[in-house]
């Protein structure tokens, strides 16, 4: 689950690249979710494209790595306390306007 899509990789290079620096190592806790096998993500999801993913970090606050992960330029990040998994933040970037939206599973 740890596959992400190629708009992904420049801001998650960046971001570690500045934890790096502070001394701190990201964990990503979950990334790409397939939408047929997706059950824990809404099917809307963009875990279900690889285009988020929920992060942690060693040694650094959720609050700094919030910081760093707009520097490095994900689109947007959220601080979600899930029930059922442990706190992290939720980090993804946009589709680009002219990328073709991906059909929904069928139910």
């Amino acid at each position: 689950d740890h596959v992400i899509h190629r708009a992904v990789e420049v801001p998650l290079k960046r971001l570690v690249n500045l934890l790096e620096k502070k001394g701190g190592t990201l964990k990503v806790q979950d990334a790409y979710r397939h939408a047929e096998k997706n059950r824990i993500h809404q099917t809307a999801s963009l875990h279900c494209e690889g285009r988020a993913v929920d992060l942690t970090c060693e040694k650094t606050s959720l609050s700094e790595l919030a910081k760093l992960t707009w520097q490095a330029g994900f689109d947007f990040v959220l601080y979600e306390v899930p029930k059922k998994s442990g706190v992290h933040l939720h980090c993804s970037v946009k589709r680009s306007p002219d990328a073709p939206v991906p059909p929904r599973p069928a139910k």
